[in-house]
């Protein structure tokens, strides 16, 4: 044990003289990742589609609301069926259905399922494949209404 130590000492002292070998191992691989990270970091902003038919007042409160959340921006869909095929495409990162009668199934007291579908892998850009072969069709809830 006292051999490997000493090899390791010796090696040690070796690239710490060399002040070319110390930047290249210790402070490049730091600058690096700076630099990547400068470039190609923090600059994502998720798209959330949402879809609000007849959902009444405190419906499209909800997506107002959610419109007016910082860090993610809000695209509006007419129906569910287009809300999929966006999510599907890859044109926003998820989907949000706040369903037919919202406003007055939350009045009376009722619990209310908001479906919702997002891609495998949702940083996904446009136009790219989904990274698994699975759907993302948000399936039926009971008390939501047939597409």
């Amino acid at each position: 044990m006292r051999k490997v130590i000493a090899i390791a000492g010796m090696n040690l002292r070796r690239v710490l003289r060399d002040r070319v070998a110390a930047f290249f191992m210790l402070v490049f691989p730091f600058v690096i990742i700076l630099v990547i990270g400068a470039v190609f970091g923090s600059s994502f902003t998720p798209l959330l589609g949402v879809v609000s038919v007849d959902s009444g007042p405190l419906g499209a409160d909800l997506a107002a609301r959610l419109a007016h959340t910082e860090g993610i921006r809000v695209r509006t869909f007419d129906d569910r069926d287009a809300l999929t095929t966006s999510v599907e495409r890859g044109q926003v990162e998820a989907g949000l259905v706040i369903p037919a009668r919202y406003d007055e199934r939350i009045r009376a007291g009722q619990t209310v399922s908001l479906p919702y579908a997002a891609r495998p892998g949702s940083r996904n850009r446009k136009g790219s494949p989904a990274s698994t072969g699975r759907s993302c069709r948000p399936k039926p809830r009971s008390g939501d209404s047939p597409r």
